[in-house]
């Protein structure tokens, strides 16, 4: 299958407002507002930085987290994935946005974007050791768990 996006970890500086957009403004935030105030009351607030040249998001008062991004042919996000190392057998995906396009009743869901983020992240899981799950937040200290 001919995806029309690519997952990678680094984004161009020059993405920054289509970042903000998708990580702050996106569309379906309403939908989701009690799970986005608990997962930022326990990871922290999302911010977006400049590092080492490309764009990343952090979570302010949190431990690391990794950024994974779906990027189209001009290197613009349609979708974010952030996840943090709990502790030593897990990831925990806390936030994953996608542009409204890429939605699940979007003109590009056939190309579900939301599942190529979570795959690439069990990916990455996979590759470090000790890692045996990657959890998705649902919020109410509820979590998926997907062994990897």
């Amino acid at each position: 299958m001919n995806l029309p996006f690519r997952i990678t970890s680094r984004l161009p500086v020059r993405h920054r407002p289509a970042l903000e957009e998708l990580v702050f403004f996106n569309a379906r935030q309403d939908q989701l507002r009690h799970r986005i105030v608990e997962t930022i009351d326990r990871y922290g607030m999302p911010e977006v930085v400049e590092q080492d040249g490309t764009l990343r998001v952090r979570l302010v008062g949190a431990g690391h987290a990794q950024s994974l991004f779906a990027v189209d042919d001009d290197e613009a996000p349609l979708g974010l994935a952030l996840f943090v190392r709990e502790d030593e057998e897990r990831f925990v995906i806390v936030h994953i946005g996608v542009a409204p396009a890429y939605a699940a009743d979007g003109p590009h869901a056939h190309a579900h974007l939301f599942f190529h983020l979570l795959q690439a992240i069990r990916a990455a899981a996979r590759r470090t050791r000790g890692v045996r799950y990657v959890d998705l937040f649902y919020g109410a200290g509820r979590m998926r768990h997907i062994p990897v």
